[in-house]
């Protein structure tokens, strides 16, 4: 009887830590313009595509990193030439992420950018 009790009482804890989210949800993230996007291994997700630059006629390559939820933990723009734009993302076996982008100008540049799992540029 004891045990039961204990069990019962401590049941409604259990989900104390848990997100708990939608599974339906709709995010918008400003001045941010997707081109890919994968879950990853928190069920979060990371997203590859591009900002405005400074110079506004200008994009810069960008990836975005989501909680289970859809909400924003971190962006990242990489050192924008010819306007550079990510195009595909993905976690790194060091739970960091690997990006690749191309430039979209008259002369075609291939980019490959690599973060650690907060964000920060590693190369």
């Amino acid at each position: 009887m004891k045990k039961l009790l204990l069990i019962l009482l401590c049941f409604p804890l259990i989900g104390l830590g848990q997100i708990n989210c939608s599974t339906h949800f709709i995010k918008i993230f400003n001045d941010f313009t997707s081109h890919y996007v994968q879950q990853t291994s928190d069920s979060g997700y990371i997203i590859a595509g591009h900002v405005p630059s400074t110079n506004l006629n200008s994009i810069q390559a960008a990836i975005l990193k989501t909680d289970k939820c859809g909400d924003e933990v971190w962006r990242q723009t990489f050192p924008s030439f010819n306007n550079n734009m990510a195009n595909s993302v993905q976690q790194t076996i060091d739970g960091g992420y690997i990006a690749c982008g191309s430039s979209n100008s008259n002369s075609q540049y291939a980019s490959l950018y690599k973060t650690d799992s907060l964000g920060k540029i590693q190369w």
